[in-house]
């Protein structure tokens, strides 16, 4: 029992993230940034005048998303836990987003999307980093 509901919450962590990538897969989009030494998937968008980010990331044991327009900034602990994690590694490819993660659990998962509008100036794919 322990080993399905350990294999099904890699399946819920996978889908989350892959979700969370493909609603906003647009030009420049998608990006990984470094705060602190806090590894962030950054997600942004345009909302009517403004740039807002959703940043997906690894904090205190905990997957969060932090959800803000762009000029306020990344504040780990300003965003909401989502599940627990022991590690949330995303790195950017050739248009291929990768991410590896170990749930709270132990099981690892890794999630890749193909980025549909792939733009390597904003997403520093030459070293996997911004």
């Amino acid at each position: 029992m322990e080993r399905a509901e350990a294999n099904n919450g890699a399946r819920v962590l996978s889908a989350y993230v892959r979700s969370m990538v493909r609603a906003e897969d647009a030009e420049g989009s998608v990006g990984i940034e470094e705060y602190d030494g806090i590894t962030a998937l950054a997600l942004r968008e345009k909302i009517e005048d403004g740039e807002y980010v959703t940043w997906l990331y690894p904090y205190e044991g905990q997957l969060y998303e932090m959800f803000t327009e762009a000029e306020y900034g990344f504040v780990p602990d300003r965003g909401t836990a989502i599940c627990g994690i022991q590690s949330f590694e995303p790195s950017l490819q050739n248009g291929l987003l990768t991410v590896e993660m170990t749930g709270d659990t132990g099981d690892a998962c890794t999630v890749q999307v193909a980025l549909r509008c792939a733009d390597s100036s904003r997403r520093g794919e030459s070293d996997g980093k911004q």
